[in-house]
């Protein structure tokens, strides 16, 4: 017995270090690979980011924890099923290699499992620099506080893309897999989410468009004369092959993101 509440401890102080590290950061990133029975099948990675003590030079590195998944959704983003596929550390302050490799692995398993699967062609991708107003797509999200509970409750989440909202249910659904304890627990400021990133894909009959929405201790620190639309990029790496379309999302200090899409009618 008392070995047992010794290990506990050991878990319970190594989860407790994780998670106060400087370095503490999460990111939910959905790539999608294509369309099979109306349905939107995806690669999906939990990421998050700690920290450790280098042996070498006692200094802090960034460590990541990558949890992939093979999900399938609605076409409304609602997770039909999310199956665990694979989970690494990796000691690094670059962890896109293995990001890609888990990704190419899951790609494989998918076209096996979906054999009639359409595949998505990538057709834009643009960085907004964590903008609510980006060049082609807009984020507005509305709060307000209970006066009995003073709990925060989301009033209206959209998407404006060429002079249309769409409606992000997503945000109302806190159950949502994707989302971590951080988000449940209103750890942050859901009203401040700014886009990060966003894409767009194809296939015959679907366009599909996925963004980035972020938030962390910078966006606290940057000042309205900042808000600049001429920050926006296009990354300089080819994207235009569903099977090399991964990439790592930028990522604020103590950040929290997470990827949502939209069809487009």
């Amino acid at each position: 017995m008392a070995k047992k509440l010794y290990i506990i401890l050991i878990l319970c102080t190594c989860n407790t270090i994780i998670s106060f590290a400087c370095l503490h950061a999460y990111q939910f990133k959905i790539f999608p690979v294509g369309v099979a029975d109306n349905k939107i099948v995806t690669v999906d990675f939990k990421i998050h980011r700690a920290d450790y003590v280098s042996n070498d030079d006692d200094e802090h590195r960034a460590m990541w924890f990558l949890y992939a998944f093979v999900s399938t959704y609605e076409q409304n983003q609602k997770l039909i099923e999310a199956i665990p596929f694979d989970s690494i550390v990796v000691k690094s302050d670059n962890y896109v290699e293995k990001l890609k490799e888990i990704y190419d692995v899951a790609f494989v398993k998918i076209q096996m499992s979906f054999p009639s699967i359409e595949l998505f062609t990538p057709k834009y991708i643009s960085f907004c620099d964590f903008q609510k107003k980006c060049k082609l797509i807009e984020v507005d999200i509305r709060t307000s506080i209970s006066e009995d509970t003073y709990l925060i409750s989301i009033d209206t989440a959209t998407i404006k893309y060429k002079n249309k909202k769409y409606v992000l249910d997503i945000l109302k659904d806190s159950l949502y897999y994707g989302f971590d304890e951080k988000f449940l627990y209103v750890d942050v400021d859901i009203q401040d989410f700014r886009i990060s990133s966003y894409r767009i894909y194809k296939t015959k009959n679907v366009k599909l468009i996925v963004f980035h929405l972020a938030t962390g201790d910078e966006l606290h620190w940057r000042k309205e004369e900042d808000e600049n639309p001429a920050k926006e990029y296009t990354p300089d790496f080819p994207f235009n092959d569903i099977k090399n379309s991964v990439y790592t999302e930028p990522l604020l200090h103590h950040g929290y993101g997470f990827d949502a899409f939209i069809i487009i009618e």
